[in-house]
């Protein structure tokens, strides 16, 4: 787990939200995104979500598109930590 981006389970998210279990589910299907707002890395395996996103999607409810910069940075973020892959050279 990064503590740039904490990762937290279905209750912490509904006490950031501040909503029920049924309503983060709701929202799961609409405004939060799979491998963005929330990861499941196998369907046994319990969803986290990402503390950080859910603080910024809550700051600006009702506006998506204020709340794209912080996709944004996440998904760069993401990408530069990324393994750098190694393979044979190309001769």
């Amino acid at each position: 787990m990064t503590t740039e981006y904490p990762f937290i389970d279905k209750h912490q998210a509904c006490a950031i939200l501040n909503c029920s279990e049924s309503t983060l589910r709701r929202r799961m299907k609409t405004d939060l995104h799979k491998d963005i707002h929330w990861v499941q890395r196998n369907k046994h395996e319990a969803i986290k979500f990402n503390q950080r996103l859910l603080e910024d999607y809550l700051a600006h409810l009702g506006d998506p598109s204020a709340h794209l910069p912080a996709i944004e940075a996440y998904t760069a973020y993401l990408k530069r930590n990324q393994p750098k892959r190694r393979g044979r050279g190309v001769a």
